[in-house]
């Protein structure tokens, strides 16, 4: 089942609260799609994505068309690598294809960042604090 909420925060500077707070529409509960597919994939429609199942390795999900100074976060909490696909073929992530994948391992996370136009960088984020 898919679950939507936003997350809410203060920001800080230096240890100082500033601005409003920040809200975060998050998705989780998501199923990864067994077409391994750029059209394909799951659509990530969250700016914070928790993909629940990944059945099969290379099953895909699939970023929103970022813009750059837009992000996306994706956890993979199912049991296998997650293949994470650009919008469209016009995207490249981490300097790969014009519309390749990026896989994240499972128990992983990352945060896809558009940082000028069809250009994405990830940053992983490893697994979870213990």
């Amino acid at each position: 089942m898919n679950t939507q909420q936003v997350i809410q925060g203060g920001l800080r500077v230096g240890g100082l609260a500033v601005g409003s707070p920040i809200q975060l529409y998050a998705v989780s509960g998501l199923v990864a799609s067994t077409t391994h597919t750029i059209a394909g994939g799951t659509p990530l429609k969250g700016e914070v994505n928790e993909v629940s199942t990944v059945a099969n390795s290379g099953d895909a999900v699939t970023l929103l068309a970022l813009q750059p100074g837009q992000s996306q976060a994706v956890f993979n909490d199912g049991a296998n690598p997650l293949a994470v696909y650009p919008a469209s073929v016009s995207y490249a992530i981490d300097g790969g294809s014009a519309g390749a994948a990026a896989t994240l391992t499972n128990a992983k996370r990352a945060v896809f960042f558009c940082t000028a136009a069809n250009i994405i960088k990830s940053a992983q984020l490893g697994v979870a604090s213990a």
